[in-house]
C-alpha cells in the first residue's frame, strides 16, 4: 500500500471520570457495529478514557495474539464491547473511590513519601479491572512492558507503525496522558517507553522549564522496569484536590522526583497525542465526555468561588483551543461527540435606555437537535451535567450515558468521512445491555421518575435520598429529631461553658492546633529524600485523618451506597412508572 493512501485512524477518549469511561464504551460499541474498531491504529487516552482505554487494550491483545489476522472477524470485537460494559459496571459498583480508604494498613503506609492514594486506586484498577483479563488465574499486577503485542504469526521484530499498513485487524498504539506538576509537561505512557512526550520545536523557543528525558524502554531504566499498568492509569486519572500525584522517585539527575497528576490539566481531550507527526493520523474519532463549563447567571465573587471560576475557564479555554485546532487543520475527517452535542445556545438580549429589550432573548440551534439522533434534548441537557466521579454509579445511569454515546455516534459518523471506513455493511448490531433504557432516553417527554434518575446523577452527595421520597421524608426527621436532641442537652451547658474563665487546657489545646497546622506547612518545603520528616510532618497526621474517615465511609458504602445502586437498577424505575399509572387508573383525577 503507497504511504500517501493509508488511512490512518485515532481515537481519542477524554477525562471526565467514570461518567467520561461509560460514554467512551458506547462510543466504542457503535464503532464495533461499524466493523471500525479493527481500523483503529493509535488509541490516545486521558483520566477516565485511560481506565477504560486500557482495558479495551488489554482485550484486544488477548484476541490479537490468540487469533490470525485473516480469522479475526469483526464480531470478535463486538463480543469484546458486550464483556466490557458488564465487567467495568460491575467494577464502578464497588466504589473504588471510597474503597481507598477502608484498609488501614494502606492508609498508614501513604504516610511513606512512595506512596499515596492513588498508587492505591491503581492497585484496585489492576485488582478489579486488569489483571484477569489476559489470564483468568493471574495473580500479579500488569506491567507496562507486558502490554505490547505480540500478533500472531508475526516476526518478533513486529512494530505498528510498518506492520499495520499490511494488516486487516490493526495493532493500535496505546497514549496515556498525564501531567508532570514538576514543568506542566505532557508525560505519557505506552507499551514500549514512559516519560514527556516530544515538544514541538516552535514550543522550545517559548517554553523554557526543564525538560525530563523520555526513558525509551522499561528494560534499561532504574528501579522502574516494571511499572505497573494500574499505577499509570491511577496517574493519568489523578485528579488534583481529589487524589495526591502519583510519585516516581530516583529515575532522573538532580534529586527530581516526578509528581504526576491528571493529563486533563494540559490536556483534556487526549489530541495532542493523536496529533504526534510521528503517528500520522489522518482520521479522528474525538469521544468528549469532559465536564464543560455552566452558565452562571450571577457567579459568586467570594475568594473560593472566584478562583473555581477561573479555573473552568482556563479549562473551557484550553478544550476549545484544542478542538479547534483539531477541526481546522483536519476537517471533515473528524468525527467530534461530546454530551452538549445537539443542545442550543440562548443568545441574551439586552435593554436599551428606557429600559425596553431590544429583542427577544432566543435560542440559537447552529447544529442538528439531539433529537435527530434519538435522544430527547431536555434528557441530553441532563446528561451533561452528570457527575465526573470516580464513585459508584447506578445502572440506570451507566446505561443512559452509554446509550446516548452510540445514538450519537450512530449519527455523527455518517456525517463525515469516517463512514467511508465503513467495508463491512452487512454486520448486525449487537444487543448490548445499554440498549434497555433506549425507550426512556429517545421519549419525547421525559418520564418524570427517569428525570428525577437524571437530575439525581448530577449530585456527589446524598444520591439515594434524592431518588426515594419516602427515604427523604424519614431522613429529615431523623435529623430534626437528632439536632433536637443536642440542643436541648447541650445548650444550657454550652451556656454555662462560656461563662466560665479560660482555662489553661484550653489554651494548651489551641496552641496544640496552632502546631498542627505549622507542621504541615512546613511539610510543603521538606525534600523527598528526608523520609523521617515527610512521615511526622504530613504522612503520619494524613494516615491518621484517613483511618477516622474510613469508618464513617463504610459504614456509607453498607448502607447508602447499596441502597443508591438499589434504587439505581432500571427495574426499580420501571416499577415506579407502572405504579403511576396503576395509580392513574384508580384516580384519574390525581392527574
Amino acid at each position: 500500500m503507497m504511504e500517501g493512501n493509508y488511512k490512518k485512524l485515532g481515537l481519542a477518549l477524554s477525562g471526565g471520570g467514570f461518567r467520561a469511561s461509560f460514554y467512551h464504551i458506547g462510543v466504542l460499541a457503535r464503532m464495533a457495529d461499524l466493523g471500525l474498531l479493527r481500523h483503529v491504529d493509535v488509541i490516545s487516552t486521558v483520566s477516565g478514557g485511560s481506565i477504560i482505554g486500557a482495558l479495551y487494550y488489554l482485550h484486544v491483545k488477548k484476541l490479537l495474539e490468540e487469533k490470525e489476522d485473516s480469522s479475526i472477524k469483526d464480531e470478535d470485537y463486538q463480543d469484546i464491547i458486550g464483556k466490557i460494559e458488564v465487567d467495568f459496571l460491575q467494577a464502578v459498583q464497588r466504589n473504588l473511590r471510597f474503597r481507598t480508604f477502608l484498609n488501614p494498613l494502606k492508609n498508614l503506609k501513604m504516610s511513606l513519601p512512595n506512596y499515596s492514594r492513588s498508587d492505591y486506586i491503581g492497585e484496585l484498577y489492576d485488582k478489579f479491572l486488569y489483571r484477569n483479563v489476559l489470564d483468568p488465574n493471574n495473580t500479579v499486577p500488569i506491567k507496562m512492558k507486558d502490554l505490547k503485542i505480540r500478533p500472531f504469526g508475526e516476526g518478533p521484530s513486529f512494530h505498528p507503525s510498518e506492520g499495520n499498513k499490511s494488516r486487516k485487524a490493526k495493532v493500535p498504539v496505546l497514549l496515556m496522558n498525564a501531567t508532570a506538576l514538576n514543568n506542566g509537561h505532557n508525560w505519557r505512557f505506552s507499551a514500549e517507553n514512559m516519560g514527556e512526550s516530544n515538544i514541538d520545536e516552535p514550543n522550545a523557543t517559548i517554553d523554557k522549564n526543564f525538560r525530563l528525558k523520555r526513558a525509551e524502554s522499561y528494560e534499561n531504566i532504574y528501579k522502574h522496569g516494571d511499572f505497573e499498568l494500574g499505577l499509570a492509569v491511577a496517574a493519568s486519572a489523578c485528579l488534583p484536590g481529589v487524589f495526591s500525584p502519583l510519585a516516581i522517585s530516583d529515575l532522573y539527575d538532580e534529586g527530581i522526583r516526578v509528581q504526576l497528576v491528571d493529563g486533563g490539566t494540559h490536556d483534556n481531550q487526549g489530541i495532542v497525542g493523536l496529533l504526534d507527526k510521528k503517528l500520522k493520523c489522518t482520521y479522528f474519532i474525538i469521544s468528549d465526555a469532559s465536564g464543560q463549563m455552566n452558565d452562571e447567571k450571577e457567579p459568586g465573587v467570594q475568594l473560593p468561588n472566584v478562583l473555581k471560576r477561573t479555573s473552568s475557564i482556563f479549562m473551557d479555554r484550553i478544550r476549545e483551543q484544542q478542538l479547534s485546532r483539531i477541526l481546522r487543520e483536519h476537517s471533515d475527517n473528524v468525527a467530534l461527540l461530546h454530551l452538549r452535542k445537539g443542545l442550543p445556545v440562548k443568545e441574551i438580549a439586552y435593554y436599551d435606555n428606557d429600559h425596553k429589550l431590544q429583542s427577544n432573548t432566543v435560542l440559537c440551534k447552529n447544529e442538528p437537535s439531539s433529537q435527530a439522533f434519538g435522544v430527547n434534548e431536555d434528557a441530553q441537557n441532563l446528561l451533561s451535567c452528570f457527575r465526573t466521579d470516580l464513585d459508584s454509579f447506578s445502572e440506570v445511569e451507566a446505561f443512559s450515558i452509554m446509550s446516548d454515546a452510540y445514538k450519537m455516534s450512530e449519527f455523527e459518523f455518517t456525517r463525515t468521512n469516517i463512514n467511508h471506513l465503513v467495508i463491512n455493511t452487512s454486520l448486525r448490531k449487537k444487543r448490548y445491555q445499554f440498549f434497555k433504557i433506549e425507550r426512556w432516553i429517545s421519549s419525547p417527554i421525559v418520564d418524570p421518575h427517569y428525570k428525577r434518575h437524571l437530575e439525581t446523577a448530577s449530585k456527589r452527595l446524598f444520591r439515594a435520598v434524592s431518588l426515594s421520597p419516602s427515604l427523604k421524608i424519614v431522613m429529615t426527621l431523623v435529623v430534626a429529631v437528632i439536632c433536637l436532641g443536642i440542643f436541648i442537652n447541650y445548650s444550657f451547658g454550652f451556656i454555662q461553658w462560656t461563662r466560665e474563665p479560660i482555662k489553661k487546657g484550653n489554651i494548651l489545646l489551641i496552641l496544640l492546633l496552632l502546631i498542627i497546622l505549622f507542621i504541615f506547612y512546613l511539610s510543603k518545603n521538606v525534600s523527598y529524600r528526608n523520609p523521617v520528616s515527610q512521615f511526622w510532618l504530613n504522612g503520619l497526621p494524613t494516615a491518621l485523618i484517613s483511618l477516622l474517615l474510613s469508618v464513617f465511609i463504610g459504614i456509607h458504602l453498607l448502607t447508602f451506597d447499596r441502597l443508591f445502586l438499589h434504587l439505581g437498577r432500571l427495574e426499580m424505575l420501571e416499577r415506579a412508572q407502572k405504579k403511576s399509572k396503576e395509580d392513574l387508573m384508580v384516580n384519574p383525577l390525581s392527574k
